[in-house]
């Protein structure tokens, strides 16, 4: 049997879950060695009968660790290249239960690569890592609902950026580099996304996991998640990303934004490629570029820009600091931001 090319249900359904996954699980306490793995069915934990009740909620389908099992793991037996990652789920949350991990891993434990998510089902909470042994980690909002309704979560990884997306918004922006000490930073936490550093890049090729782990002394119950709510394709490491500009500290968007004496941007990651913002205001000004060079040493000025108004002014940010923001002062107020947003490229 063939390994497939992408997680599709097709698959699932016409060749079975093990086409498609490896399951294992981890037993903690045993007599003689403090754990012990065991390579199992995938059926015997992850289940669907293909039978629906309403389009894509079927009758049964869930994932289960049971009582006795500290760990329950799903791992997809190819790896994808600067894969993309996404999951329509429900996150259910238990007293005293497990954590969820989902997306990419390499199966080592953080050291040879992850760029994924995980649920703290306990204290419900919800957290976003990326690196490779020296990881960088942060924590994302949960969307409104998100025990009751499914959500997307996704993860997409490119040449020198991971990003984050919960339900179509960023929320998560990584930037990969080898940095010497391998120190991770968080450059800024939101809202309406995290900016960090990690250290170590992950590798461009992964396999997926999806993991109930902990809480060995207890049943979880992961329900409604089966193969047509998994997506995870190869992507493309250069497809550009459009990145609104918001306001620092705030989720207002610059889009129609009045402004009366300056306006300071959220972070544009920067240091390995090119980026480019375009700003359109109604009133001329100057826009201070301001760059992170050396994280412990906060902001300083880059460069400077004089804004026409009403045309769509580029601004260039080329190689070297770990990211930038812009601070727009017009020359008469009140004024306004007509859009802005970056393109990473």
């Amino acid at each position: 049997m063939s390994t497939p090319s992408c997680i599709r249900p097709t698959i699932a359904l016409a060749e079975g879950l093990d086409s498609i996954f490896y399951c294992w699980i981890r037993r903690l306490a045993v007599e003689g060695y403090v754990e012990e793995f065991e390579s199992v069915d995938p059926t015997r934990y992850f289940s669907i009968d293909w039978r629906e009740s309403k389009y894509t909620v079927f009758t049964s389908a869930r994932y289960v660790k049971p009582k006795g099992i500290q760990t329950v793991s799903l791992r997809s037996k190819r790896c994808f290249s600067y894969g993309v990652f996404e999951i329509e789920t429900k996150l259910k949350p238990m007293d005293g239960g497990p954590m969820l991990w989902f997306g990419f891993e390499i199966d080592d434990l953080f050291r040879g690569g992850v760029a994924h998510f995980m649920f703290d089902t306990s204290r419900r909470i919800l957290y976003g890592y990326t690196g490779r042994r020296w990881t960088v980690s942060f924590q994302i909002p949960l969307p409104d609902g998100y025990s009751e309704e499914r959500h997307s979560y996704m993860v997409a990884v490119k040449k020198w950026l991971i990003i984050h997306i919960v339900d179509g918004s960023i929320r998560g922006l990584t930037v990969s580099s080898w940095v010497d000490g391998c120190k991770p930073s968080t450059i800024y936490n939101g809202p309406p996304y995290t900016l960090c550093i990690s250290p170590a890049p992950p590798p461009p090729s992964m396999p997926i996991l999806i993991d109930i782990d902990g809480a060995g002394d207890l049943e979880y119950v992961w329900e409604d998640i089966h193969p047509w709510l998994i997506r995870i394709t190869d992507g493309d490491p250069d497809v550009p990303v459009k990145l609104n500009l918001y306001s620092w500290g705030s989720r207002s968007i610059w889009m129609d934004k009045p402004v009366d004496e300056r306006e300071l941007s959220t972070p544009i990651p920067g240091l390995q490629r090119r980026s480019v913002a375009i700003l359109s205001v109604d009133k001329p000004g100057w826009v201070r570029v301001e760059a992170l060079t050396e994280p412990e040493y906060g902001w300083s000025v880059y460069a400077s820009y004089r804004l026409k108004p009403l045309e769509a002014n580029r601004i260039e940010f080329d190689y070297g600091p770990y990211a930038y923001r812009l601070l727009y002062e017009p020359d008469t107020s009140p004024a306004k931001i007509m859009y802005g947003y970056t393109m990473l490229t």
